[in-house]
């Protein structure tokens, strides 16, 4: 089974804690071009995640955030060459608490 994200959500109230996303590779067309590590859009915390070497045609190769997410500490590492990396969209809310670390 083939999937451009590693996380789709649409619900509200939910948690990732301690996680590791890792390898998304967004590469179809449209949304399916976008957020290959997490595609929001529902209510989501994010608590010391991990986020490794996600990539997309589009645009927020990470997180393509449609709604709210709270960022609570963690880590990104970028794939050499990518550009975009988290796209907030328009109304969307993204809150960054503690420590998020990005890294090339």
């Amino acid at each position: 089974d083939y999937s451009y994200h590693i996380i789709k959500n649409n619900a509200n109230g939910v948690l990732l804690d301690n996680v590791t996303i890792q390898d998304g590779n967004a590469n179809g067309i449209g949304l399916d071009a976008n957020g290959a590590g997490l595609l929001n859009n529902g209510s989501i915390t994010l608590n010391n995640i991990k986020m490794l070497y996600c990539y997309a045609n589009g645009q927020g190769a990470f997180i393509d955030n449609h709604n709210n997410i709270i960022f609570k500490g963690g880590s990104v590492k970028i794939q050499p060459g990518q550009t975009s990396v988290i796209m907030n969209r328009s109304g969307a809310n993204l809150t960054i608490e503690n420590n998020v670390n990005i890294e090339d």
